[in-house]
């Protein structure tokens, strides 16, 4: 009820004020004209001074409509220039805990107290310590670009840890995506969107730059200039020099740095000389591909500022894991045949591909029907279309980099005219629940060399049928599965 959240809302600003005054004489309450100034819409407010080692500073305490359920929030008023100290935001806000964070509605006074002393702690680190350990733990908050560049978002495919590198880019609509190579790139998009001109297709050059140990704001390179230096230091000038010489329209240069949460990736866009701040055309006085990079690369990294962009990162080991699963390359290195695609069978394979299993081959002969809607991945625009097809095409636009195949035909057709589809799997799945097709797959199982495990999984309204076997183990049961061990195991 509206009337109990105003009751709660107005007893816990007036707690904490209560609280704020009998703990200092230096409050002030915020009036509704200062409010204004703040972002988040705040309702409430309040200004505290307190003493530090360099002098006094105050700290501004707001609170919105949503209060005691949402937070305060702690702004600095008297602090440094943006970059100087860690966890001040650009208006000042302090950012002391994750979004995620939540603090007892029952206790308003508590959260914000357990905030004050985060904020002066933090302002007296500031004040008597060296902050560069936490700007360079968290250095794309503190990156001047954001995960857009010239109206574009930014995705980096390319793989971690490998060094300083030239890299390519594509440019879409609405999106720049940036990769090792050419055909990771066209990989991706075909996955995404199907087959495309070759025209679409088109890239160019980029550079990735391995920083390393991140970088504090004071170190952030903002000119070409800057790009230079960097790569001096790390000997890699030639990759800027060679990106460079193909004159491309604008130039990404990606610096890779290594986080506390993993491997980062954050960059300028350096445009082409004569199209933008600058009147010295790159390719001046030299042939189409004759221009030598070294005179490229000072046309092109001079003394104007670039675009900063943020790269997120979509690559297959951030996206299974954030880079931080130790079973990922196995799974990436692993292949499975799931055999029906149906409503028990579709969903393991889409479980598998966000597992990150690296190959699926996908085995249905049957359409999609419409009494199948309810319990299946695949909706009503599949509808009449083979289910393996669609649910092949539908897992690789949700992720592009998952290898899958499908094969429109029965369990029968294909151990007759292509059985080593099965032998290269390290692993099957049987999803049929058909008894004439899994007794033939478990004979042929039996007598096959070398084969790997196969899965037996069925889901049935009353206890399942029991198929004698000499190398299955069945189980009873709505859902059970049942497993057979052969002589190689997906670990």
């Amino acid at each position: 009820m509206p009337d109990a959240l105003d009751h709660r809302r107005t007893s816990a600003i007036a707690a904490v004020e209560t609280w704020l005054v009998e703990r200092t004489s230096s409050v002030q309450r915020l009036e509704a004209g200062d409010l204004v100034h703040f972002r988040g819409s705040p309702i409430a407010g309040w200004r505290v001074s307190a003493d530090f080692a360099d002098g006094e500073r105050r700290v501004d305490i707001v609170v919105d409509a949503a209060f005691p359920f949402r937070p305060a929030k702690l702004l600095l008023v008297d602090r440094p220039a943006f970059g100087v100290w860690p966890h001040v935001e650009r208006d000042g806000f302090l950012c002391l805990t994750s979004e995620q964070a939540a603090f007892s509605s029952e206790d308003p006074i508590g959260g914000v107290a357990a905030l004050f002393e985060m904020a002066f702690g933090l302002v007296r680190r500031c004040v008597t310590e060296s902050c560069d350990a936490e700007f360079r733990a968290e250095f794309l908050s503190y990156w001047p670009g954001s995960a857009e560049v010239a109206g574009r978002a930014v995705l980096g495919l390319f793989e971690p840890d490998g060094g300083s590198r030239a890299i390519r880019a594509w440019w879409g609509k609405d999106l720049l995506l940036l990769a090792d190579d050419d055909d990771a790139i066209h990989r991706w998009l075909r996955a995404c969107y199907g087959d495309l001109r070759k025209r679409d297709l088109k890239t160019a050059a980029g550079a990735l730059l391995w920083i390393g140990r991140p970088l504090t704001p004071s170190q952030f390179p903002k000119t070409g200039t800057d790009l230079l230096d960097l790569s001096d230091q790390r000997e890699a000038r030639s990759i800027l020099d060679d990106a460079a010489a193909t004159l491309p329209g604008a130039l990404p240069v990606v610096l890779g740095m290594r986080a506390d949460a993993g491997d980062a990736y954050a960059g300028l866009l350096i445009p082409q000389p004569g199209v933008a701040r600058s009147k010295v055309a790159a390719g001046r006085g030299f042939r189409p591909s004759r221009i030598p990079p070294h005179v490229a690369a000072r046309r092109y990294f001079g003394g104007s500022a670039g675009e900063a962009f943020i790269v997120e990162r979509a690559d297959p080991s951030w996206i299974h894991g954030r880079a931080r699963d130790p079973r990922f390359a196995t799974l990436r290195g692993s292949s499975v045949v799931l055999l029906g695609c149906g409503s028990v069978g579709a969903p393991v394979a889409t479980t598998l591909a966000q597992a990150g299993v690296g190959k699926l081959i996908l085995v249905d002969h049957d359409g999609l029907k419409a009494a199948n809607l309810s319990r299946h991945p695949l909706g009503a625009a599949s509808l009449g279309k083979p289910k393996a097809r669609e649910l092949a095409l539908r897992i690789r636009r949700d992720l592009p980099h998952i290898l899958v195949e499908a094969e429109v035909m029965d369990l029968q057709r294909l151990l007759l005219e292509r059985p080593e589809r099965l032998l290269e799997a390290d692993l099957v799945i049987s999803a049929l629940g058909n008894w004439a097709a899994e007794a033939m797959l478990d004979e042929w199982h039996q007598g096959a060399v070398c084969p790997g495990p196969v899965v037996y999984g069925w889901t049935e309204a009353t206890p399942a049928r029991v198929m004698p076997s000499r190398s299955c183990m069945r189980a009873s049961g709505s859902g059970m599965a049942s497993i057979r061990q052969g002589s190689r195991s997906l670990k």
